[in-house]
């Protein structure tokens, strides 16, 4: 991975943090983490479509309130040759606000995008760049403090090889 990529998704997740912090609102603090299935579509040398398939992991930190959760996240995954590495900002509108209210066994579903910086590496792609995208899923609180996240994300880059990105994730995060 190059230094000039790191220091990117370095300054993305200084900015998330800067933002996060803004505001007067009551806010829950968000830690997390998350492994998932990364599916990606790419073209190689010669401009065939192929596709491969990795478990990645990472953290995620932000805030939530009734409505709306936002934070940021940083992915990686190597597997051979291939290396990920992702930084992502993500902003979640929970759909059934209401629900929130009852702290026993909460369900709330989300629709959100997502926005940062990716480098990526393997025998025929070697690139870095913007990537962004939507993401949807579940959220179940399993106690006051302790939640799981299932999520679909799909994202595109401008990496020029990579023609899309999609995963199905699974994250315990931690509610304070």
């Amino acid at each position: 991975m190059r230094i000039g990529a790191i220091f990117k998704i370095l300054l993305i997740e200084l900015v998330a943090i800067v933002a996060l912090s803004a505001g007067d609102r009551e806010l829950e603090k968000i830690f997390g983490v998350e492994f998932g299935r990364l599916n990606i579509e790419y073209k190689n040398v010669i401009g065939a479509s192929l596709s491969s398939s990795n478990i990645v992991g990472g953290l995620k930190v932000g805030v939530q309130d009734y409505y709306w959760r936002s934070g940021f996240s940083t992915y990686y995954s190597k597997d051979g040759e291939q290396e990920l590495f992702t930084s992502l900002i993500s902003i979640d509108r929970y759909l059934f606000a209401s629900m929130y209210e009852d702290k026993d066994n909460i369900v709330k579903p989300y629709i959100g995008f997502d926005m940062g910086w990716m480098s990526y590496s393997d025998l025929e792609i070697d690139g870095d760049g913007l990537t962004y995208g939507a993401n949807i899923g579940i959220v179940w609180g399993l106690s006051i403090g302790v939640d799981i996240d299932l999520g679909y994300r799909y994202l595109v880059t401008s990496i020029d090889s990579i023609d899309s990105m999609d995963t199905i994730s699974i994250s315990l995060n931690y509610i304070f």
